[in-house]
Formats: C-alpha cells, structure tokens, sequence
C-alpha cells in the first residue's frame, strides 16, 4: 500500500510541475505547429523543436531546476536520515493518538500546543500528518511527506517571488541556489515540526506581494502568519517584529495604507488568538481552557525558557547571544549533524562572501527592489539578539539569506558577465559535494543519532510473544519509539504509564503496559523478557551461549533461549 502512496506522491509531483512551468509553451508550440501546418504540409521536427527550446529557454531551465530540487527533497525520505529522532516519533504518535481518539498521549482533547514531554511541543505539523496516516497508517513515510511536500511547494513559491520581485533572469539563478541549499534540504527531509515555519513565513510574504496589486491577498497573508504561530515559539516573537519593519517601512512609504495593515494585523489576531491565549495563560497564569472544539493547555513547565536567553544582565545576554548567532550564520554550524554538514554548513560556506555582498550591495541600490526580504532578515536578527540560538531556533534567517546570496551573484555578474558559466558551475559543483556526503557517509554518522535500528528492534520484540520488553535508558526518550513504533493505544498508556520525574520539563516515562526502560544488565536475563540493547552491549555478550541476539543497525534484540 505504502509503495502505491509514494508512486502516486511522486507522479503528482512531476505532473505539477509541468502544470505551473511548461503547460504555456507547450501550449504555445501545438498552436504555432497548428497554424503552420494549414500554410506548410511539410514540416522539419528538428526546426520546430529547436524553436520549442530557444522560445522557452527559461522555462525549461525552471523547470528542471524545479524538478531536480523538489526531488532531492522527497525521494527516499524514509531512509535518509536514516531512523528515527525523537521529536518525530513524538509528533507522529501524537498525531496518531489525536487520529484514534482525538486526545493527545497526555489525555487533552484536540490541543492548540502539545504537553508532550512536559514542556511542550508544537501542534500545527501533528494535524498535517493525520490524513496520511488516516489512510496509509502511522510509519516513518507517512511522518516526513508533509515536510517534504512543503519544501517542493517552497521552491516553487521562492522562484514565483523572486521572478516577481526581480524579473525572471534574476529567479533563474535564485531558485538554483534555493534549489541546492543544503539547509533547506536537509530540514524538509525529516519532520521536525518547528522546521514548517519558514514555509509558512515563506507563503505570507509571497501572498503580501501579490497584496500590493489585489488587497485580497492581504487576508490570505493574514492567516497563514496567524496559522504560523501555531508552528513554532519563536513566531511569537518574529511574526510581530516582522510586521512592525514591514508595514511601517510600507506605511511610511505609502505603499501600503494604513487600513491594510489594520486588517492585516486584524487576521492574524484571530487566527492566532488560541495561541496568544496559551502564551498568557502559560506566561502570566491561568488555567487550561476547554472547548467543544479544541482545548488552550497549561503546562507543568513551559520551553520558552529554554529557548529564550535573557537571563542576569540584559546587555551581556543580547550580546552573547548576537555572537552566537553570528558564530551560526559565520561557521554555518551549531554542532547538531541533523542541522548541517560539517565543512558545507547551511547555505555553503564558500559563498559567504555573496550573501554578504548581497546584503551590502541592497543597502547601498536606491531602487529597494526586494525590500520584504531585508525586513525578514531585520526581524530575523531581532531574534538573534533575544533566542539562545541553533539552526532549529534561527531556521527563518535562512530564508533571506539564500536571496540576498543570489543579490550578491547579480550584482557581481552585472558588473563582469563573462563569470556567468563559472558561477552556475561552481553551484552545482558544491551541490555535488553536498549530495555525496549527505547520501553517503553521513547516513553512517546521523544514525547513532536517529537510532538506526530501534524500529526494527521493537517490531521484532512485540512478534517474540514475551511477557516482558525492556528498553535502555541510554537513549533519549526511549519511551516514545515503543509508542510510536508499536502504535499503543492511547488509553492503555495513560492508565498503565508510571514516571519518575512527573511534571519537569523533560518528565522521565520508567514503564507502561508491557514496557519499562531501564539500565540493562544481560547476566540477570530473565526468561519471560526481552531486551533491546545497544549493539556494542550485545557484542560483549555474543559468547554467552544461553543468549539469542539479533542485530538491527545500531541495537541489538536479546533474549534467553527457550
């Protein structure tokens, strides 16, 4: 079933593409071959298939662009990153919990903001997974094609922007370096959920473009910024930051009326308003509020405080943060593999020199084409300075840089044409380090982190028919991959669930149901248990002839034999 979902997924993508980039050429060629042929009985393929491509270069090479990007962003996500992350396997049950009995695992009717952990987990990405999981079931496939299908329908957004705001030359080049971002490729392959903000930020400032010509688009902006809110905590921040740069440079500009930005700041609100209810009862005291419809939490402890950094002294805080910050976009790492590769970074290091040149040379023009752009990137190091910053939490800086990247490559082949092949050569020559190191090594070193193996491992162990499955503690939230890979009901967790920190932030799962997750130790096997250990645990028992072990990747399943 799973094959025909991606077959389908696959089809529907090229089939798109070729909707929005070529159905006007194509268009085009069968009436021109149509009215020549009344005229000429006798025509050359070969001529009018030349004039096909020299008629429509720029669409064909959109067109490529578009569909080599989009699938390197959903092709085989289900193995690369290989395993599973716990915040994946977290929304994806949730999302599953929320399917079958419309609570979350914490027992809260249609929540606005997961409890999750304890501290929260952000809800929007949880409702997107469940009509794939409604018909195709709970599995790693149908957790990432969400994120993956939001990345594609990004490039195509980005190159409508850009050719909009710049003309189609210029889109060319900026939808290539879109295309080939290892960042946003890397980010659109697995489902962490705060990873659909800058899709959604993405989304509004296309539809605030198209505002300036019909005001309708004003309300679509309005909504999807609301709707972003309920993707990541920093949006509590930026979206506001972002608005006040935005409409009081347009304002002031006259370029927006103020009844626009009343009405644009009007939606949002309302949209938002469950949102801005949680953050105040959570910030400044309250109690959960139940609906008919959904339910606003109170969280034992809220993650803001981990994320925001404005502790002591204000100004020694603002500015270690800034230079964190800049250390990120500089280095183009924060030491977290799942965020970047190690000497390729988030937007190629090597190109550095042009986002900068890109920013500088924008400053300096007095026709401010592009103008949302450097006000994303404003807002953007508004958060810099409060956020106690990695990749996941600055995700929306990258947006604008990739643009003004693509501005620093204009302005300099404006200046000196003749670097034009040399340029989109050394692109894709970049891009080809990235795909072989992403697809090949670095599978290898991001599975101790996605726990390549522990799926498989708890399958097995749920058809051995034991009484008892026990999993280590070493792995981060080891609980949450029983949930999602056994698919738990509900109900049977929130009764039988026992921990051992309730109410931290981070709250400790000790057992449920047949489960507990604790420190192993292989001689004290028992015979009505199974155990899922690390491999290098297992292999340091491999001699003990009373013990049946079966590796999967990075664990081992092991047991007493019968």
């Amino acid at each position: 079933m799973l094959i025909f979902l991606k077959i389908f997924v696959i089809i529907c993508l090229v089939s798109l593409i070729l909707l929005i980039y070529m159905k006007k050429p194509f268009v085009d060629f069968l009436k021109d071959r149509s009215s020549n042929k009344i005229r000429n009985k006798k025509l050359n393929a070969k001529v009018y298939f030349k004039k096909f491509l020299s008629k429509n270069k720029s669409e064909i090479i959109l067109f490529l662009i578009v569909l080599a990007g989009s699938l390197f962003r959903i092709v085989g996500i289900e193995s690369a990153p290989i395993g599973l992350n716990q915040d994946e396997a977290s929304i994806g049950y949730e999302a599953f919990s929320i399917l079958q009995n419309g609570i979350d695992r914490n027992g809260v009717f249609m929540p606005v903001h997961l409890i999750s952990w304890g501290s929260g987990q952000n809800a929007l990405y949880a409702y997107m997974i469940i009509p794939f999981i409604s018909i195709f079931g709970l599995n790693v496939y149908t957790l990432r094609i969400p994120m993956a299908l939001m990345g594609c329908v990004s490039i195509v957004i980005f190159q409508k922007l850009t050719e909009k705001l710049k003309g189609k030359e210029f889109s060319i080049m900026a939808t290539l370096l879109f295309a080939i971002n290892p960042w946003h490729i890397m980010k659109s392959r697995w489902a962490l959920e705060s990873n659909i903000f800058p899709e959604l930020v993405l989304l509004a400032v296309f539809f605030l473009v198209l505002a300036q010509e019909k005001k309708m688009y004003t309300y679509f902006a309005g909504v999807v910024l609301g709707l972003a809110c309920y993707s990541y905590g920093t949006s509590y921040f930026f979206i506001p930051a972002f608005c006040a740069i935005y409409l009081g440079v347009n304002i002031i500009k006259k370029k927006i009326k103020i009844s626009d930005g009343i009405k644009l700041i009007s939606v949002i609100f309302v949209v938002a308003l469950p949102m801005i209810l949680f953050v105040v009862i959570n910030n400044f005291g309250g109690e959960s509020i139940v609906t008919p419809f959904f339910t606003i939490p109170k969280l034992e402890t809220s993650r803001q405080s981990t994320i925001l950094n404005l502790d002591g002294n204000l100004f020694l805080s603002i500015w270690n943060n800034f230079i964190n910050g800049m250390k990120i976009i500089i280095f183009q790492t924060d030491t977290l593999p799942w965020n970047s590769i190690r000497g390729i970074g988030t937007t190629y290091i090597m190109l550095l020199p042009l986002t900068f040149w890109g920013i500088v040379s924008y400053i300096m023009s007095k026709e401010k084409k592009g103008q949302i752009f450097f006000s994303l990137l404003v807002a953007s190091f508004f958060l810099l300075l409060i956020i106690q910053g990695n990749i996941n939490r600055l995700n929306i800086i990258f947006i604008p840089l990739i643009y003004f990247t693509a501005v620093g490559t204009e302005d300099i082949l404006r200046r000196i044409p003749n670097l034009k092949i040399i340029f989109f050569s050394f692109f894709l020559i970049l891009f080809g380090f990235f795909c072989f190191s992403y697809f090949g090594k670095h599978q290898d070193f991001i599975g101790e982190y996605f726990y390549d193996g522990l799926g498989e491992s708890i399958e097995e162990s749920g058809e051995l028919g034991y009484e008892n499955i026990e999993i280590t503690n070493s792995i981060n939230s080891s609980y949450i991959f029983a949930l999602f890979y056994d698919q738990i009901d509900t109900a049977e967790y929130i009764d039988t669930v026992k921990m051992s920190n309730e109410g931290s932030a981070f709250e400790q799962v000790s057992s449920f149901g047949q489960y507990k997750f604790k420190n192993i130790n292989l001689e004290n096997a028992k015979k009505n248990t199974v155990y899922i250990v690390e491999d290098h645990v297992a292999k340091d028992h491999e001699n003990d002839e009373n013990l049946v072990i079966d590796y999967y990747g990075n664990f081992a399943v092991v047991y007493l034999k019968k």
